[in-house]
């Protein structure tokens, strides 16, 4: 995940159902000058699908972001 601008997405993220698990957030080791870069690292659990929600947090004053989605099926 990448910002532009201040901020960045809240860890751990939110994971609805129980076929993903969370296993970590770090720096991927690239920077870049637009903003904040996060690896978000997931691992399988089950067959089914799971939702992510990604969160962001503090950016610019006034400024509101929206929550980043994803869908994972696992089979």
């Amino acid at each position: 995940m990448q910002t532009v601008g201040p901020g960045s997405y809240a860890s751990p993220p939110a994971i609805s159902g129980s076929a993903i698990g969370f296993l970590g957030m770090g720096d991927p080791g690239l920077a870049v000058p637009a903003g904040a870069t996060q690896l978000f690292r997931f691992g399988a659990t089950r067959s089914g699908r799971a939702i992510i929600t990604f969160q962001p947090t503090d950016g610019f004053p006034g400024q509101t972001r929206p929550d980043v989605l994803d869908t994972v099926d696992v089979w």
